[in-house]
């Protein structure tokens, strides 16, 4: 029902968080709309959602979601304004 986000759930959802990347913007679209989609049918709606695919956040914007450039996950400080970098908090 959910063949992109379904294998994912497993391997990259630690405690209140859900990490994972895509291939490509268009990957990175379908894991969000699916992501999204799934939770929904088990009434736990989804928060704080980031990301570094400029596709993905001008549909954001157009949801109007917030959309901020410096996030959290797992502790790990993450601009998604500078790809793939991740800087580590103390």
């Amino acid at each position: 029902m959910f063949p992109a986000v379904a294998p994912l759930i497993d391997k990259n959802t630690f405690m209140d968080d859900f990490a994972a990347g895509a291939e490509n913007e268009n990957g990175a679209i379908k894991v969000y709309y699916e992501l999204s989609s799934m939770m929904k049918l088990i009434n736990l709606p989804l928060a704080k959602w980031a990301t570094n695919a400029e596709q993905l956040t001008t549909i954001w914007k157009a949801e109007g979601q917030s959309v901020e450039a410096r996030t959290q996950v797992l502790g790990v400080t993450w601009n998604t304004e500078t790809v793939y970098t991740l800087t580590r908090t103390r």
